[in-house]
């Protein structure tokens, strides 16, 4: 506790003004740098900044309350310093931590400062609490761009986009974001507001459909970036929604343990409900439409496998039916074809994702360790040959090919990462 109590030869400024060199002991210190005299400058959960002495255990400065919100992050280029934290307000003083007169306010909705850099005496990179980078310039035209952008919740719902090479995620931040693969950006990111949990693109047209983590579901205008139709369905929430492969119905699977169908018209601005299908005990997790646009197949969370006609929401039973459908997608975790990428020892929440690559015959799964898992497809045999990638650092969510099936997406958890890799001829 005394290393936090300021001493006689202790130089202390308040942000009112005056000289009480009175100081309660912070909870955290938040970030530190040194200056150009090798002091060590601190900042901490109270906004005191606070310079010690190279030589001994002792204040050499102290700045009390120098900002509301808790000092995030400090950096020191030649004789000036920069400051910032939560509230997004970045300060820079001079040498004797006094301001300089330039300072630069991020929006709300950009997110506290959590990493600013210098890259000369006006510009600035600044990283942020919501995952994103930003250029700022602090010099006589003040502006700021943003260079990467993401989501800074859990993400679980990926899709193709409305081109070759584009894709969509939804997060529970609210965020509904469109992708460019091949420049590795973000072409546009819109707020809705409420938790979002899966999403699909209509396969003809600049639509894609969203589920929220509430029984609710809106379909999405791609190009206006507004939505065109909301729906509130079943009592829980959307967890798989999917358009069929001609576009002319839409399946919504609930964790109140049914697939709501829809029929899509007048140029997909109209869902009139053809029924429910109702038979699994257990909530919806996947679901996969026929190429034909006949037939569904659903997992559920009690390991069910179960196949629906989509125009009478019926089961069907029949085996020499089933057996002789071919299907658009393979994101069923469970089904014949997938059953060599379980391990024993696994439960049925390991794996949280699956999909096909159908020109190079690829099937590649995800799962709570972390790990992309690339098998050759069909995989029916138990204890497969595959290859395994890392890269996120938490549980795996959700995988897709972009449309012309050059590159794999796969979305994280905890981590909160988009990753993008390339296939590869080996």
């Amino acid at each position: 506790m005394a290393l936090f109590e300021p001493t006689a030869t202790t130089k202390v400024l308040n942000s009112d003004g005056t000289k009480n060199g009175k100081l309660e002991r912070p909870k955290f210190v938040l970030c530190m740098s040194f200056n150009s005299r090798g002091e060590l400058i601190t900042g901490d959960s109270d906004g005191n900044l606070i310079v010690w002495s190279s030589k001994e255990p002792r204040m050499v400065f102290l700045h009390k309350k120098l900002n509301d919100t808790g000092i995030f992050t400090i950096n020191v280029n030649d004789d000036c310093l920069i400051y910032a934290g939560k509230s997004g307000k970045i300060v820079e003083l001079d040498s004797t931590y006094q301001s300089t007169g330039r300072s630069f306010e991020l929006s709300e909705n950009c997110g506290g400062c959590r990493c600013i850099l210098y890259l000369n005496n006006n510009m600035l990179i600044v990283g942020t609490m919501k995952n994103s980078i930003y250029q700022v310039n602090l010099g006589e035209f003040n502006f700021f761009k943003c260079l990467i952008s993401s989501h800074c919740d859990e993400i679980w719902g990926l899709s193709q986009g409305n081109n070759p090479s584009s894709f969509l995620t939804c997060a529970n931040d609210g965020l509904l974001s469109l992708w460019d693969s091949m420049s590795f950006s973000q072409v546009w990111s819109v707020g809705l507001q409420e938790k979002l949990h899966c999403v699909d693109s209509h396969p003809s047209l600049d639509l894609a459909a969203v589920g929220f983590c509430k029984p609710k579901w809106i379909v999405f205008d791609l190009i206006e970036k507004k939505p065109v139709f909301v729906q509130s369905e079943g009592s829980e929430q959307i967890e798989v929604i999917k358009y069929s492969p001609n576009g002319c119905y839409l399946a919504a699977g609930s964790r109140d343990n049914s697939i709501y169908v829809y029929r899509v018209s007048d140029d997909g601005l109209k869902y009139s409900r053809v029924g429910k299908c109702s038979a699994h005990s257990s909530f919806l997790t996947h679901l996969d439409w026929s190429n034909s646009s006949e037939f569904i197949m659903s997992n559920s969370g009690d390991y069910e496998i179960l196949f629906w006609r989509a125009d009478t929401c019926r089961q069907v039973l029949d085996v020499s039916v089933i057996r002789d459908i071919t299907w658009a997608s393979r994101t069923c975790v469970l089904s014949m074809e997938t059953l060599g990428i379980w391990d024993n020892g696994m439960d049925g929440t390991d794996i949280n994702g699956c999909c096909e690559a159908k020109n190079s015959d690829l099937l590649v799964s995800v799962d709570d360790f972390g790990k992309v898992n690339l098998f050759k497809y069909p995989c029916a045999s138990l204890k497969a040959d595959r290859k395994v990638f890392a890269g996120h650092s938490s549980h795996v969510t959700n995988c897709r090919f972009i449309s012309n099936e050059t590159r794999l997406i796969t979305t994280g958890g905890n981590d909160m990462g988009v990753f993008q890799w390339e296939i590869l001829n080996d």
